[in-house]
C-alpha cells in the first residue's frame, strides 16, 4: 500500500520517534537541574552548541521522509534495535530523575547516558529508513553517520555540563560520589 499526500509523512519512520519527543517534553522538567534548565546551555562552545542543534533536527525530521515499511529481515532487525534503544534511553533517565544524587546519577557514565544511549535507537531508525520519499541518492549508512555526529556533539555538550557540575568526579575519571 503505498500512501499519498501528507498521509505519507504521517504514517513514516519519524512516527516511531514520536513517543520518544512526548518522553523528552514531559520528563525533562523531572531531570536534576544542571540538565533541565538554562544551566544546560550556559557556556557551551558555539561549534558545539550549532552541531548538535542542526544535526538534531537533521535527525529527527529526515525520518518523516522514509517510509515506514518492515519487509526485509534488515529492517525487522532494524524495529528491534530501534524498540530496545528506545528502552535504554528511557531507562538512562529513570535514575537521574528519582535518584539524582546516586553514585549513578552522578558518575560521568550515568548523567550522560541520556546522550550516548540514543545511538542504539537512532541506529535502528536508520535500518528501517531503507529510503526516502523524494528521488535521492540516500543510502541508510547516510542517516546513521548524521546520528553518530548528534549523537557525538550531545556527549560533547552533555559532558562539558558534568564537568561544570562535579568538577571532582570529571578530574578523577567519572566515579560518582
Amino acid at each position: 500500500m503505498t500512501e499519498r499526500g501528507l498521509a505519507r509523512y504521517v504514517l513514516s519512520c519519524g512516527a516511531l520517534t514520536v513517543p520518544i519527543l512526548v518522553w523528552n517534553v514531559v520528563c525533562t522538567p523531572f531531570l536534576p537541574p544542571a540538565l533541565a534548565s538554562n544551566e544546560f546551555s550556559r557556556d557551551i562552545p558555539q561549534l558545539v552548541t550549532y552541531g548538535e542543534n542542526t544535526l538534531r533536527i537533521v535527525v529527527m525530521v529526515l525520518p518523516f521522509f522514509m517510509p515506514l515499511q518492515v519487509a526485509t529481515s534488515g529492517q525487522r532487525r532494524g524495529l528491534l534495535l530501534f524498540a530496545a534503544g528506545t528502552v535504554f534511553y528511557v531507562l538512562a533517565w529513570v535514575p537521574l530523575m528519582i535518584a539524582p544524587q546516586s553514585g549513578w546519577s552522578t558518575s560521568w557514565l550515568g548523567f550522560v547516558a541520556p546522550a550516548y544511549t540514543p545511538i542504539v535507537w537512532l541506529t535502528g531508525l536508520g535500518l528501517v529508513g531503507r529510503r526516502l520519499y523524494v528521488p535521492s541518492p540516500y543510502r541508510r549508512w547516510m542517516y546513521v553517520a548524521l546520528a553518530c555526529g548528534f549523537v557525538a556533539f550531545h556527549v560533547t555538550h552533555t559532558s562539558t555540563v558534568y564537568a561544570r557540575n562535579y568538577p571532582h568526579q570529571a578530574a578523577t575519571g567519572g566515579e560518582g560520589r
